[in-house]
């Protein structure tokens, strides 16, 4: 695979990626994401 077949396969994987997480793609653009991570354990 050349590099502009990577790119393009790459392109394919983000856009399905926000296509099958529909409402977390909502959630930033309405702007409930301030950039914090998500997912992440917090001690104490």
């Amino acid at each position: 695979m050349n590099s502009k077949q990577i790119r393009i396969t790459e392109l394919n994987k983000t856009i399905e990626r926000y296509l099958t997480n529909a409402t977390w793609c909502a959630y930033v653009k309405d702007g409930g994401y301030q950039g914090e991570r998500l997912g992440v354990i917090k001690n104490g």
